[in-house]
């Protein structure tokens, strides 16, 4: 069986697209993501009820570790903890959900030097969004605010809507190979179905293999 990003991202159901649209601003840990979606998914940022259908569990603390944790054993997200008198989980994005990969060799075809950039990408949309006077690196509320407003406005909830997040945020960030990576990942996900796309991954393999 072939099982790609946005499979796994659809068996987890819209939510976890939610999330990882969430965590591009930032690593966070569940308590504090709970409390900002509470605040988030409210009518005065267009989330009515019909909108909020199918997310209140991102409100619920338990039902919130329990995803963070399905989607970090998925490989969506990374954690990492931090003791302060208590021990915090932070979850992060695994830049690798970024990466081409082919299920048939095991092998991820993004070269190692694009998956830096990646990283580079999303450390600083993080820091674009961060509140300098907050010690905690959170997003600022007003941008936050913002954001739940932005994401209102769509429609579906799966890897294309966060690959189009990402790709606004290139395009804003002035990051125009960045942008093209993203619109390239997309039209890969959004165009072709699995068996044509691993057919053409599995091409990429054959060449880089007969160039060694």
């Amino acid at each position: 069986m072939i099982v790609f990003w946005q499979d796994i991202v659809k068996e987890l159901k819209p939510r976890s697209g939610l999330v990882l649209m969430y965590l591009a601003l930032g690593e966070d840990y569940p308590y504090n993501m709970v409390q900002n979606f509470k605040n988030g998914l409210i009518p005065k940022n267009g989330w009515n009820e019909n909108k909020v259908y199918g997310f209140k569990s991102l409100t619920i603390k338990s039902e919130m570790y329990k995803l963070l944790n399905n989607m970090e054993k998925r490989g969506l997200l990374i954690s990492r903890q931090e003791k302060e008198g208590l021990q915090i989980h932070f979850y992060r994005l695994n830049p690798m959900i970024l990466c081409d990969f082919s299920s048939a060799s095991g092998l991820f075809l993004t070269p190692f030097s694009e998956i830096i950039n990646i990283e580079l990408f999303l450390e600083r949309l993080a820091k674009k969004v961060h509140n300098p006077r907050n010690n905690k690196q959170e997003p600022s509320k007003k941008e936050l605010r913002d954001y739940f407003k932005l994401w209102s406005s769509f429609e579906t909830f799966d890897y294309i809507a966060f690959i189009q997040l990402l790709e606004l945020e290139a395009e804003n960030l002035g990051l125009s190979d960045m942008k093209d990576m993203l619109r390239k990942i997309r039209y890969q996900y959004g165009n072709f179905d699995t068996v044509s796309r691993e057919i053409d991954f599995q091409m990429q393999i054959n060449k880089t293999t007969k160039g060694n």
